[in-house]
């Protein structure tokens, strides 16, 4: 549920269109999944080493590292989110009623 307001808030407080509320619980659940992940090494072996590198490795079960990275940054900002409700639960009065006029809202 806490996906859901978090989604149903961000469509409200961003005046300009661009709020989403898509995200649900499997976003965070993916996310998870793929930073437990191995990274795939495979392009930088090839990069760093050239076209005759001997990185023995084979893609099976890793993930790619751009995916890793956009995971980490999802799960980085729920977090940063959640942290702000914390702030807010003591001090209701902080948030301004037109909630565009968060910053750490928008």
């Amino acid at each position: 549920r806490l996906m859901e307001k978090v989604c149903e808030l961000n469509q409200l407080a961003n005046i300009e269109g661009k709020g989403r509320g898509d995200m649900d619980l499997n976003c965070c659940v993916e996310a998870e999944r793929l930073i437990a992940q191995d990274v795939c090494c495979r392009h930088s072996c090839r990069v760093l080493n050239g076209e005759q590198s001997t990185c023995a490795h084979t893609c099976s079960t890793c993930a790619s590292p751009v995916l890793v990275r956009v995971a980490k940054c999802v799960l980085g900002k729920f977090g940063a989110v959640r942290k702000l409700l914390r702030r807010y639960s003591k001090c209701l009065y902080q948030v301004n009623s037109h909630l565009a006029n968060n910053p750490d809202l928008v």
